[in-house]
């Protein structure tokens, strides 16, 4: 009877964990079906019921004292954010809180109901997941490069800073909101079933790591390595760099691995540049004449393959912006340390923007903003904390003879998360984060490294 229970608390937590996905990293799905939010909160209350009904049966979550520091400083920030939000006064503050709220309960479920082959089974099937999506842009690619075939459908979406994206849908992926570096390059970014290039090239990462470190099947890292570098996202190459330069100086790569990513990059440049005719029409249509593409679309505004439609000027302002200075991202940083010496209290969640009226690309100034000067130093020492502990298990790892390289593929996707807080949102709003951070915690609180003496 125990053994049943547990296997319902395991179904029904991988159930969750699959179906949150579509929530973030492929909120793609949530555009075409909006009950999906409605089948995650069904799994969570049942998820919830399920744990508390088998806590006795479940693991015993002791974890040591560096994690319970990183608890504590998280702690304080959730209070701070809590305090700023009641103090706006603002029901949507409230309420994008209680979502959040939400995400931090199912990051201590987790906690409570994880083990091995829950992380080992959703690991794997996200890898998978994240295989085909790029098997489907590539393939969408290389039709528009040699023939220009049209997209599906034309989703607009907007942005928090309010700019009005298009989202060209070829069926199975999209395809077609950004270009390769800039709009002199034909083709575009991957971005598969995410909001923005970016979002995928995040969510490829940790499905890297598991076919780098553990699948080790040389054709799906291969895959899955071009669709990384063809989102073009400077975040994710630099980080993938970085670890590349460390696996050389520290002497834990093959060659093998090697020649593959030189081999990608290589295949990346050249099609990139290729002058097909296909690519020229296709830079034709999107980016040198985006007027008149605009235009066709505006004229085709009553067809069923088309959603709704902004005007030229914003999708003109969106091409020109796309690729920001430094300066231009520093600026509203600046702004945010302003606003804070005034307001020390922050202005509660989700307000941060809104507030300024401009797009902040700082996950923890954002943070800062919305819980105050206490919450974000709170929050920032939290998560430098999380990436020496991470940084400390991919170092250690070695010494593991069990979870050794499950260990390193979550520290390492741990790290990317954190990374790209830096110059994205924050870390921590979705599901996906949270659970990616709750393997994490769990596994390394497991291991038998020492870390429990810390």
């Amino acid at each position: 009877m125990e053994q049943i229970s547990k296997r319902w608390v395991y179904t029904v937590g991988l159930a969750l964990i699959v179906c949150s996905w579509m929530l973030y990293p492929f909120m793609g799905i949530l555009w075409f079906f909006q009950d999906v939010r409605y089948v995650v909160a069904l799994l969570l209350v049942v998820f919830c019921a399920l744990v508390y009904l088998c806590r006795n049966e479940l693991y015993h979550f002791d974890p040591p004292t560096i994690i319970r520091w990183f608890f504590c400083l998280y702690l304080v920030y959730y209070m701070c954010l809590a305090a700023a939000s009641v103090s706006s006064g603002l029901p949507y503050s409230l309420i994008q809180f209680g979502k959040f709220t939400v995400k931090v309960l199912f990051f201590a479920l987790l906690l409570k109901a994880m083990n091995e082959q829950l992380i080992r089974k959703s690991l794997h099937c996200y890898s998978h997941v994240i295989l085909g999506l790029t098997i489907f842009s590539l393939a969408t690619m290389v039709l528009v490069m040699f023939f220009y075939i049209h997209p599906y459908i034309n989703f607009s979406t907007v942005a928090a800073n309010g700019e009005v994206t298009i989202q060209p849908f070829y069926g199975l992926v999209f395809y077609g909101q950004a270009p390769l570096i800039s709009d002199t390059y034909p083709l575009a970014r991957l971005q598969g079933l995410s909001g923005e290039p970016g979002s995928f090239a995040l969510a490829i990462l940790p499905a890297y790591f598991w076919f780098l470190l553990i699948d080790k099947k040389v054709w799906k890292l291969s895959i899955v390595l071009l669709g990384l570098i063809w989102t073009v996202s400077f975040g994710a190459l630099l980080f993938l760099t970085l670890v590349i330069v460390a696996a050389m100086l520290f002497k834990s790569h093959s060659w093998k691995q090697l020649a593959i990513h030189f081999a990608a990059i290589f295949i990346v440049i050249l099609i990139s540049l290729s002058p097909t005719k296909g690519a020229q029409e296709f830079q034709g249509r999107h980016w040198h004449g985006w007027n008149a593409w605009v235009q066709y679309l505006e004229i085709n505004r009553h067809s069923n393959k088309l959603g709704h439609l902004g005007t030229p000027e914003l999708f003109k302002s969106k091409l020109e912006g796309k690729f920001s200075s430094l300066g231009e991202r520093i600026e509203p940083v600046k702004r945010a340390l302003g606003y804070l010496k005034e307001h020390p209290m922050g202005t509660g969640m989700s307000l941060g923007m809104r507030t300024l009226h401009e797009a902040v690309a700082m996950g923890y100034v954002l943070a800062a903003l919305e819980s105050g000067v206490l919450g974000g130093v709170a929050y920032s020492l939290s998560f430098l904390l999380l990436a020496f502990i991470a940084i400390r298990a991919i170092k250690h790892s070695k010494r593991l003879l069990e979870y050794g390289d499950l260990k390193q593929v979550l520290a390492l996707s741990v790290l990317a998360l954190l990374f790209f807080g830096a110059q994205r949102m924050q870390p921590d709003l979705s599901f996906w984060q949270m659970w990616v951070y709750a393997m994490f915690i769990w596994l390394y609180t497991r291991s038998d490294s020492g870390e429990k003496t810390l």
